[in-house]
Formats: C-alpha cells, structure tokens, sequence
C-alpha cells in the first residue's frame, strides 16, 4: 500500500489491433492514489450490486431441458451437461407481467418468448412485455466450455431495475480513472522477458495480486490469455480488469476468451472487450505483434459457434506464418485461449480443431510455444511435429475459481499444478527459460527450452 500522501505513477498500454498487424497504445497516465480509490469503491458497489441480485425472485423450477434424444425432461436449476460446444435449450411457463429477466448461464444465452427474440439491454436484463395469460419462454444457452447449462433466471421489478442499472452508472462514472486511447501506435523492439496469465475472470483481489507480482518482475510485455473477465456484457468487470493491470508498467497483449463474449451470442460480438480494450475501431478479434526476436499470432476460436478457427481466420493465418516478420522472428509463438491439449479438466482433453492446426503447421512454420489458457490450472507439456518441437503451456490460474482436483485420462502432460499463478518466459538466443509463481512467489515450475 502507498503511505498518504505520496504519489506515484504507473501506466498501463493497451493493444489496438489491425487485421495483419496488432499495435501497443501508448501509455496512459494515472495516480496510485486514484487506482487504489477506484479499487476499493468498485469493491463497494459490487456488493450492492450482489445484494440485490440475491434479493431477486428466481425461476428454478417448471424448466424443460431438451436432452440428447431431443426429448424435454424436467429439471430444476442450476443445471449443468457434460455437452462442450452445443445449443442447450431449456423452456419453461411464466405469467407475461412487465418485469425485468437476467440470465445466469455457461457461456452465451439466448432469449424467447412465445416464439420471439428478446434482445439483452447495455445492462444485461431482458424486458418481458406486460400481459395477462402465461407464455412459454425459451432460453438457448450457447455452451463453450466443457459443463455448461443455465444456472438460473432472476425477475426483476421496474425500482429493482432502475436502483441496479443506477448504481451500475456509479461504477462507470469513474471515467476519470479510466484510461483513454489515444496517440500513435508505439512498438517493442525486443524482447528479453514475457509475463503471461490467463483466467482473471472475476477473481479481481488474486488478480490484483497477480498483477503486483508481475509489475515486480519488470516484464518487456504481458499476455492476458482470455476470459479477462467473468461476464463480458458487464461495463464494471472491465473497469476491475484496468484497475489490475494499470499497476503492470509494460505494453500488454490481451486475448479474448469465451466468457469475454457473454452476453453476446447473438452476433459473436464482444462489443465490451472491443470498447474497454481500445480495438472498437477494429473488428478483428485475432490479430499478430512482432519484435526483432519474436512473433506472435493470436486466434479467437470464440467468434464462431461451435468453436473453429473459421475461413477467414485461417486465410489470415497462413498469411502471417508467410510474412517476413514471421521468419525473420527467432521465437514464434501462437496465443489462443481454449487450448490444443490440456488434462486438469476432467472430461476435457482441449480442442481438436487447434490440436489438428498444430499437427499441420507446427514444423513448416516453426512454432516454438503454444500458449493459453480456458483450463483454471497450470500445465505444461512439448510435442514433436517432425524437426520441431512446439511446448505447450496452459495458464489459467489468473483469478478465477480453481479446477477440482481430479483430471481427465488424457492426453497426459508433463506438468500440472492447482494453483493461481502467473508465468515469466526468458528469451535467449538458442534457449528460454520459464518460471512459474504462486501468489505468493514461490517457484512452482521451472524448466529450460533449446531452440
């Protein structure tokens, strides 16, 4: 903690992307005095926030499930499959009076009633009409992750909506702690050390933490590896996220995950990462950064439901493993958020679609790292594709809740650790060297690549 009345300054440097060629914002100024502030009424308004979201009425019972067969079953929320990439439909009957609905759901939710779409407000509630007989309301939850479903349905009166959405203004209207994009793009021209994490997701006093530790170790750049946040749709989680990060003195690259799209599966269109993340003048969602030494290409498998690496996407990315800037690299890295492989999810084995980019691309491109996140553990393991050897690293440790202890069979990995963690990457000429730290600091893992 800062004494009173000393002030210090720290920046925070976002990315702006292109469709070829991503680009560091330069820095944006700000107090600590003004950041620790912000953290702490944040901290305040969300348990409001919390409060009366736990006052609301909730529909758990009466739901329909539509299950594998297609047959609906009655259930009683929460809910959760084991379905990974599939539209799950649940349906249920309800008296139409004016009211206000928020969706609790893995990952996206879409909204029917009698028939019609309900599109969600800039607070993430649904306007059911006034009416006198039951309708049957029909939620579509769109499930990226391995267990998904819908959790639950709150109803809302027309004061609990207005005192929310009020005190969801509180919290935006710290504008004045808030960074904003300008200037021209800036450029690393190299790289000696990488910090990485993935997974903040909503566990904003571990990633605080995390973000402490990793300004301790002067990095030259930091990747967040997706899911920066719990609830994408939600303004203040995106204020919470810059009120981390703007304690890492470093450029960052920052990968969008799949709960960075909730709220958005009706077009697969983060507006809130693109608008807080200073890329709304953009619409790509992947994009590339180069230095002397090293490439890297970021891919959103999210914008596509089912998860792929889409057409366009991939056209995209047999370009830039092409370009000039990609060969001359020493160290060529490709960042996505779900992983090609991963273990400590039980029932999970990671994304075949990525897994098969891999195998395909790994020895004629050089891939050196494949990093990401998506799984709440630390992983580690190298596959040989021919010639070249690609290690796999898996962060998701960076605030969210932890993974249950037991895994899955398969695929097996090297190394894997429970814990909340960041990872530091040394960049050599013929080696790099990794380490991995605990909250507290404690090496975790540490090993030697050869290039």
């Amino acid at each position: 903690m800062m004494p009173k009345k000393k002030w210090g300054w720290v920046y925070f440097i976002c990315l702006g992307f292109l469709s070829l060629q991503s680009q560091i914002i330069p820095p944006y100024w700000s107090s600590v005095e003004d950041l620790d502030r912000s953290y702490f009424m944040e901290k305040f308004i969300k348990r409001e926030l919390d409060s009366l979201l736990k006052a609301a009425i909730v529909l758990d019972v009466n739901w329909g499930y539509q299950n594998q067969d297609g047959d609906i079953e009655k259930i009683k929320l929460p809910h959760r499959v084991l379905r990974p990439n599939t539209k799950l439909v649940y349906e249920a009957q309800i008296q139409a009076q004016a009211a206000y609905l928020k969706i609790s759901a893995d990952d996206g939710a879409r909204l029917f009633i009698d028939g019609k779409f309900v599109a969600q407000d800039p607070y993430g509630f649904h306007l059911i009409p006034d009416g006198k007989s039951k309708a049957t309301i029909k939620v579509e939850v769109l499930n990226n992750a391995m267990f998904g479903g819908l959790n639950n349905i709150r109803i809302f009166d027309q004061k609990q909506y207005q005192t929310i959405v009020g005190l969801t203004e509180k919290s935006l209207a710290f504008r004045g702690t808030f960074p904003h994009f300008e200037g021209e793009p800036g450029k690393i021209n190299h790289i000696k050390r990488l910090a990485f994490w993935g997974d903040s997701q909503g566990g904003w006093d571990t990633f605080y933490q995390i973000a402490a530790r990793i300004q301790e170790e002067k990095p030259d750049l930091y990747i967040g590896l997706g899911d920066l946040v719990s609830h994408g749709i939600e303004s203040s989680e995106w204020y919470s996220l810059h009120t981390c990060l703007r304690q890492m003195k470093a450029p960052g690259l920052l990968v969008v995950g799949n709960h960075d799209y909730d709220g958005y599966a009706d077009e697969l269109n983060p507006l809130n990462y693109k608008k807080y993340m200073g890329t709304d003048h953009q619409d790509p969602t992947y994009f590339s950064y180069y230095t002397d030494n090293a490439a890297f290409i970021a891919l959103d498998p999210n914008r596509n439901f089912p998860l792929a690496i889409d057409a366009d996407q991939y056209r995209w990315f047999l370009n830039e493993v092409s370009s000039d800037h990609w060969k001359k690299a020493r160290w060529h890295f490709v960042l996505t958020h779900q992983p090609p492989y991963g273990q400590g999810w039980q029932g999970y084995h990671g994304e075949d679609y990525l897994a098969d980019l891999v195998a395909k691309h790994a020895e004629t491109t050089g891939i050196d790292f494949f990093l990401s996140g998506h799984v709440h553990d630390y992983e580690r393991t190298t596959r040989k594709f021919g010639s070249q050897k690609t290690h796999f690293i898996v962060t998701g440790g960076g605030g969210g809740s932890l993974e249950p202890v037991a895994n899955s069979d398969y695929p097996i990995m090297d190394v894997i650790h429970k814990k909340h963690h960041f990872v530091l990457l040394d960049l050599g000429e013929n080696e790099a060297r990794l380490v991995v730290k605990d909250l507290s600091g404690q090496i975790i893992d540490e090993y030697k690549f050869e290039k």
